[in-house]
This record gives C-alpha cells, sequence and structure tokens, in this order.
C-alpha cells in the first residue's frame, strides 16, 4: 500500500467515527426524551460494521490506520462534546 491509501484510511476511520458518535449521542438524547429504555443495537452498530468491513476488504492493511482514527475520532469528539456543550 501507498501512502495516500493509508492516509485515505485513517481519514475515513476518522470522519466515519465523528459521525458514529454524532448519531450516537443523538439517538441517545431521543431516547431519553422518549423514555425508551434501549436505544436499538442495529442502529447503533450497523454503520460501523458496514464502513469498518467495506474498509477491511479494500485497504487489507489499512484496517488497523482505520482502527486508530476511530478511536482518535472518539477522543476528540468526547473531548469536544465535554467542552462546547
Amino acid at each position: 500500500m501507498n501512502g495516500i491509501d493509508l492516509v485515505f484510511s485513517f481519514l475515513t476511520g476518522f470522519l466515519s467515527g465523528i459521525g458514529y458518535f454524532h448519531h450516537l449521542l443523538i439517538s441517545s438524547q431521543r431516547a431519553i426524551l422518549n423514555r425508551k429504555k434501549s436505544t436499538g443495537f442495529i442502529f447503533r452498530f450497523v454503520p460501523f460494521s458496514i464502513v469498518a468491513l467495506s474498509v477491511a476488504v479494500v485497504f487489507r492493511e489499512g484496517i488497523i490506520l482505520f482502527l486508530i482514527g476511530f478511536y482518535v475520532s472518539r477522543l476528540t469528539y468526547t473531548n469536544f462534546v465535554i467542552r462546547y456543550r
């Protein structure tokens, strides 16, 4: 793999992680407002698994960078939500 593929894999993980954690925040807020006990496992897990599986198939060595980008996005998004909300 060349460097562009690895950078693309990291950015895909980072951006999909930001979208995923934002989706979790919004769905959790809706569940709390509607007094539901569960936010639904399928709606939380399917988007991440589709993106992770497609990255694993296309970029075989890049899945580690995808997961690192996803973890960095978790730290970034959590810090952003705590600081600015």
